[in-house]
């Protein structure tokens, strides 16, 4: 497939550390993973941190408990090592029972001084880029998109804080 365009963002999550318009960038990708629990008769308030975990309410007796990382390994499906290494970790903080419904692992795009990282290659100024939004990326997206879209339809610069030129000076080619 050919694309036509006057510029390009790559918004690809923790792959966009292996494109070489971006060779530049320090990427630190973990891969985590959160279970599903049913908790019957739980109570349901602010999540709560502890142990090593956070445990949070989503409907009924559903609830989400996270997280893991593991640094080197980013394949698509949950680790039964992970999975056992939460569970052991809710067996100590919980007296009642519960259940496993489902279990998701995801790769969070993470760059050193984890802080996202937007703007202009420096190989193109057409292609840009917006990541590195990490275990944050819904407190951080509204606001770096923002920026994004000003730097792309009014040519405002990103702020030097999460510009990828400034943070990660280029490499030499």
């Amino acid at each position: 497939p050919s694309l036509n365009a006057d510029r390009v963002v790559f918004c690809r999550g923790w792959r966009d550390s292996l494109s070489p318009w971006f060779n530049n960038i320090q990427w630190r990708p973990a891969k985590g993973q959160i279970l599903t629990l049913r908790i019957p008769d739980f109570p349901r308030g602010p999540t709560v941190y502890a142990n090593g975990l956070w445990l949070t309410h989503l409907a009924d007796d559903a609830f989400l408990c996270g997280a893991t990382y593991s640094w080197s390994r980013f394949d698509e499906g949950p680790e039964p090592e992970q999975t056992a290494t939460l569970t052991d970790k809710l067996n100590e903080l919980l007296t009642v029972n519960y259940t496993v419904s489902h279990v998701s692992s995801g790769t969070r795009p993470i760059v050193a001084g984890r802080q996202p990282v937007i703007g202009w290659s420096h190989r193109s100024e057409r292609i840009g880029i917006m990541n590195g939004l990490g275990s944050k990326g819904s407190l951080y997206a509204p606001f770096i998109a923002r920026m994004m879209t000003n730097s792309l339809i009014n040519s405002v610069p990103v702020d030097a804080r999460f510009d990828v030129q400034a943070r990660f000076p280029p490499v030499c080619d």
